[in-house]
């Protein structure tokens, strides 16, 4: 088994919420405010995921050590959940109350 500290996976990793996807907030700045919505809720659900969830124990139970091919379907297959969450939020963030720090009008770019 690996050692945790060479998996680059934690908080999936690779993947900081504020540099990789544009968001504006760290995790817990939004979070002040109450529930104001649904779409709210899901998008601060979603941005809990991108930010706290740590997928190495999945890393190390699908790449055995030494299998660049396991590897590389990781990091497409990581990187590809990684899209499909972010485009969960894009479409949220007309939605976000006017006054949540990562809120855009609709049609703006993200």
């Amino acid at each position: 088994m690996r050692a945790l500290s060479s998996v680059p996976y934690g908080m999936l990793g690779l993947f900081s919420l504020s540099v990789a996807s544009g968001f504006n907030t760290p995790f817990g700045v939004a979070n002040l405010m109450r529930a104001k919505t649904v779409p709210h809720v899901e998008y601060e659900i979603l941005r809990h995921i991108l930010n706290e969830v740590d997928i190495s124990d999945v890393v190390m139970e699908m790449v055995p050590e030494g299998d660049e091919v396991a590897k590389e379907r990781f990091d497409k297959g990581a990187r590809s959940a990684l899209q499909l969450l972010r485009n969960l939020m894009l479409r949220r963030l007309h939605r976000l109350p006017k006054d949540h720090p990562d809120y855009q009008e609709k049609g703006a770019s993200a």
